[in-house]
């Protein structure tokens, strides 16, 4: 049964817990994969300070599904971009696979980011090149030869097979949407 959550506003550990517990029961136990250890997160603004995340503490199972929900502006994208340190915690730990992310150089963050896959709000599609492109460059900025097989098994998977060639242009906002989709799953990353 799937209850209602209430929307908190920032996101406490409490709540997270209780909107992350969905994981399936033949999922295998697995030692943890993320860790939050009393992460705040809070941001300056020109009207004061803004806390996105409140004292959060999880820990995700490598394997296990994970759900966060809540309204506009409740730190849902904050706790994502805090796993592949695209933003540090104020005060707090986040472990992935037991490595500190906010003690991570940028550099060093490469490699864990390779593993991780974001579907962004917003599919930051590059205009100029094709729907198969859009997929086919994570393997050439990775440095691995372009696996069309790969992209065309995608494309079709998220229902847009045969408009690898098609410029993204031409693509509606739910295709535009299903292409950054596949292109976060082509590198077949750890966590999604």
């Amino acid at each position: 049964s799937r209850s209602r959550i209430p929307d908190p506003h920032p996101i406490s550990s409490e709540a997270f817990h209780m909107a992350t517990d969905i994981t399936p029961s033949s999922a295998p136990q697995c030692p943890d994969h993320i860790v939050f250890e009393h992460v705040t997160k809070e941001f300056r603004t020109r009207s004061g300070t803004v806390r996105a995340l409140d004292d959060v503490s999880l820990a995700i199972k490598r394997g296990s599904i994970s759900a966060v929900i809540g309204h506009s502006g409740a730190g849902k994208s904050t706790l994502v971009r805090l796993i592949n340190g695209l933003e540090t915690p104020t005060r707090g730990r986040v472990l992935v696979d037991g490595t500190d992310v906010s003690q991570l150089s940028d550099k060093a963050m490469r490699p864990l980011r390779a593993d991780i896959g974001m579907i962004f709000q917003q599919p930051n599609l590059l205009e100029s090149l094709s729907v198969a492109e859009q997929l086919l460059i994570t393997d050439h900025l990775r440095g691995h030869t372009p696996r069309r097989e790969r992209a065309d098994e995608l494309l079709a998977k998220v229902g847009l097979e045969g408009l690898g060639g098609r410029s993204v242009g031409k693509l509606s906002g739910g295709q535009r949407q299903r292409v950054n989709i596949a292109r976060a799953v082509m590198n077949d990353p750890d966590v999604l």
